[in-house]
């Protein structure tokens, strides 16, 4: 079985080898200003952000939407918007699932993983997955107590990286699954673009 960090450089190198390819992909259909989301948290925001799980309710029936995604990663931060917003848009006919895949060269990416896992034990996932990429992978305890998280609960989870396995699980998958970079989706199973999300849902839900 290959390591962990053995196959993190791999998938590190592929992006590398691809990254013009995807972010000319990426940059035809989203036009961010990544700097306007550096502003510290406002009340309104916070209020937004904790909003997000009632504007999307996952339907374990609904199409399989799967992200394999680095929390530290430019691109995926950039992709995020248009996630969310398809996740609000098809509200009730997604079936939303997260994958870890934190990078060796993104020093915070593994903690802001195993940070949002223990959010997910307290129901918060979608709000911490939000927080993360809207402001940054480099403060998991400051967003745990933003979203009033139980604090001794989260911390006894992630210092004692009890959520590991999963992070692990997911990146195995990652790499029986042929995936080459982060973002990188699949649609009930079938490898696509972020501008093929939107499409790919509108073509199953007709069918």
């Amino acid at each position: 079985m290959m390591s962990f960090k053995r196959y993190s450089w791999i998938i590190s190198l592929a992006i590398l080898i691809t990254v013009v390819i995807v972010i000319v992909n990426i940059d035809n259909i989203l036009n961010i200003d990544l700097e306007a989301q550096d502003d510290l948290l406002s009340e309104e925001e916070l209020v937004q952000i904790q909003q997000q799980q009632l504007q999307f309710q996952n339907n374990p029936d609904g199409i399989l939407i799967e992200q394999f995604s680095d929390f530290e990663c430019p691109m995926c931060r950039r992709a995020h918007p248009i996630v969310l917003n398809l996740l609000a848009k098809y509200n009730g006919k997604i079936n939303f699932k997260f994958r870890h895949l934190p990078l060796d060269y993104h020093p915070d990416a593994y903690d802001a993983a195993l940070a949002s896992e223990c959010a997910r034990d307290q129901g918060r996932f979608i709000e911490f997955y939000d927080l993360l990429y809207r402001k940054g992978a480099g403060s998991p305890e400051a967003y745990a107590k933003a979203l009033g998280l139980d604090m001794q609960a989260f911390n006894e989870c992630f210092i004692s990286e009890e959520k590991a396995p999963i992070i692990e699980k997911d990146v195995e998958e990652a790499m029986q699954r042929g995936v080459q970079g982060t973002p990188w989706f699949f649609v009930d199973g079938q490898s696509a673009w972020l501008d093929e999300l939107e499409p790919m849902i509108i073509d199953k839900l007709q069918k």
